[in-house]
């Protein structure tokens, strides 16, 4: 049994072995005396002092929680003893480059801090450069240019700036760059930053001068980044476990993906369009996944590696597994770069014959609908007849991959989904030939196209989404349109009443059609041009969209503009707008204006205008109609 003695060292609570306490007593004294005249000895002491209360820490663990006389003497051996110092007037970098080459392995550790002797605006940069041993010039270089390139490298910076720590004490200055942790070592590091402070004192005034605006953003972000600290100290690891987590599922994803494709590639389950066997051998394939698969899972596990940083506040980046994840990430990029450029005239062939097969047709035989449902980029025309009939052309592969069903009188055309992995498919368009005696709904999604010819209900639905579009000729009574994700509709034929929403970038074209009423809803910079002639018009336009109508004559008119919307028109009676002042609506004919905003109304009498070669207006044709 032995008594033990509670002590502080460098602001943390110890428990030595009482024979240890004496030791470590007698040799900070010694220490103390033997600095008692040099003009940095509190520097000195202090840095000391962090030194054995670090290395203390590594002595203890969850079974040993007391320091004993053991490793108190073998931490005096490593640091060495006071009269072993010997006062040299040389540069610390010469020093510290000796010392490097002949200490022992296992009294070295490196570590990664932000170096605050070498700071622009907080030292991460410097201190990158202190860890790899390289130029903070470099290092600095590769942030400044990643602004130009998405601005990574700033939230990079960010995150280190908070998660890295600040080289504080000499002892830190020495593991930042790998050195030796001795006395002589701590004091000709504080010697530094001493002779570093007073020439900093008296740095010329021109330079203060031209380091104000860096320093000035420097101090706010810091303040920035201590506020956030110490008002909500669990920020960091919130996040580093966010970051955990999304890199853990990520490379979990990634590497299962990998397996399947290196277990599958003979099994059926990768598929291609483009025969792989004869663009790449089977060792190339597998070397290529590997080092594919190393390219991506490295850096995924470097911001692993950051939110573990995160999440436990304490660095665990070394040397030796950072230099051997640059060199294995190397590598795998040089081999996946040299089997790339010796496929890739193989596939450039494969891709020349791949456009040469020979187009397939088929039949589909089925019947009884009146709606029809196209997608994944298929191309129909649909024309009126007698009986039903439907003509697939494509490709062999793309046509077995061609899903059709009969689901509620609606006909579904659309590409099945692919089990396995599919390397280089290329789902290219089937094109329909389509007759049926009645249809009164069209559907096309996913960059499809459709001609549509004829047909009579009272009411045709048109419905169009992402980049589809639809070239109709009908002879319904009524044609209800929703066209959305930047479609485009053309529509044309003898229907009287047409009712048409467009959104997201989308487009119609309204060629020489007689109507009896016209209601259009432009949204999200849409745009409507418009040929014919329309009794009553209900206008509605929002989000930079434009309805262009000089080639519409229009009897009764109602818009609503906002947003920077453009309107053109030809009213010929009577003009009703309640619009935005950033809207700009200008009119010709001979139409009675009325003007309705914050509840009041306004008339304004008929206005005739010359024109010019139909449809050319002079200026004072043009009426800019604005609301205060």
């Amino acid at each position: 049994m032995n008594k033990t003695i509670t002590v502080t060292l460098n602001g943390q609570i110890f428990t030595l072995e009482e024979e240890a306490f004496d030791i470590l007593q007698v040799y900070l004294d010694g220490i103390k005396k033997h600095f008692s005249k040099n003009e940095d000895k509190d520097e000195i002491i202090k840095d000391i002092e962090a030194s054995i209360a670090e290395k203390f820490i590594e002595k203890i663990s969850s079974k040993k929680q007391v320091v004993t006389k053991t490793d108190v003497e073998k931490i005096i051996s490593i640091l060495g003893e006071a009269e072993e110092i010997i006062e040299e007037d040389k540069k610390f970098q010469d020093d510290l480059k000796e010392e490097t080459n002949s200490q022992e392995k296992n009294n070295t550790i490196k570590r990664l801090y932000r170096d605050v002797d070498d700071v622009v605006i907080a030292g991460v940069c410097s201190g990158i450069a202190a860890y790899f041993g390289i130029d903070p010039v470099f290092v600095r270089l590769i942030f400044a240019l990643s602004i130009f390139f998405g601005g990574f490298g700033i939230i990079a910076y960010i995150i280190l700036w908070i998660v890295v720590p600040e080289a504080k004490t000499g002892v830190q200055k020495l593991q930042m760059q790998g050195a030796e942790v001795t006395l002589k070592k701590i004091e000709e590091v504080a010697k530094e930053k001493s002779a570093e402070i007073r020439k900093k004192v008296k740095k010329e005034g021109w330079a203060n001068v031209l380091l104000t605006p860096i320093n000035f953003v420097s101090e706010i972000l810091r303040a920035i980044i201590n506020f956030f600290r110490h008002l909500f100290p669990v920020l960091g690891s919130i996040i580093g476990f966010l970051i955990s987590m999304i890199m853990i599922l990520s490379i979990v994803a990634y590497s299962i993906f990998s397996a399947l494709l290196i277990v599958g590639k003979d099994s059926g389950f990768i598929r291609s369009d483009v025969p792989l066997d004869q663009i790449i051998s089977n060792p190339s394939y597998y070397l290529a996944v590997i080092s594919l698969f190393l390219l991506v899972v490295i850096p995924l596990f470097s911001i692993l590696m950051l939110g573990a940083a995160m999440l436990r506040r304490k660095n665990v980046f070394s040397f030796v597994s950072s230099s051997v994840m640059v060199g294995l990430w190397m590598v795998s990029l040089v081999v996946f770069s040299a089997i790339a450029i010796d496929v890739s005239p193989r596939i450039e062939d494969a891709m020349k014959n791949w456009q040469d097969v020979e187009i397939s047709q088929m039949n589909i035989d089925l019947d009884n609908f009146d709606r029809i449902y196209i997608s994944d980029n298929f191309r129909a025309e649909i024309r009126e007849a007698k009986d039903f009939s439907i003509i697939a052309k494509g490709r062999e592969v793309d046509l077995e991959r061609l899903a059709y069903e009969i689901d509620r009188g609606q006909l579904q055309l659309y590409r099945e989904e692919d089990s396995g992995i599919c390397l280089a498919c290329f789902d290219n368009s089937i094109d329909f030939e389509i007759s049926a005696p009645h249809i009164n709904e069209i559907v096309a999604n996913n960059t499809s196209e459709v001609v549509v010819y004829g047909f009579n209900p009272d009411t045709m639905r048109i419905k169009l989404n992402n980049s589809s579009k639809a070239d109709v000729l009908t002879n319904a009574s009524r044609v209800e349109s929703e066209v959305n994700g930047a479609s485009w509709l053309s529509l044309d034929g003898s229907s009287k009443n047409v009712e048409i929403e467009l959104s997201g970038v989308s487009k119609l074209n309204i060629g020489d059609m007689n109507l009896d009423v016209l209601r259009l809803d432009l949204d999200g910079a849409s745009r409507a041009e418009l040929v014919g002639y329309a009794e009553n018009v209900d206008l509605s336009a929002s989000g930079s969209s434009k309805i262009f109508a000089f080639t519409m004559p229009m009897k009764f008119v109602s818009v609503d503009a906002s947003g920077a919307s453009k309107i053109e028109l030809d009213v010929r009676e009577k003009l009703y707008t309640s619009s935005s002042e950033a809207a700009s609506i200008k009119y010709r004919g001979s139409a009675d204006l009325e003007i309705v905003n914050d509840g009041e109304t306004v008339n304004i009498e008929p206005m005739y205008f010359n024109v010019i070669n139909g449809d050319e207006l002079d200026e004072n044709a043009k009426i800019n109609i604005e609301t205060y």
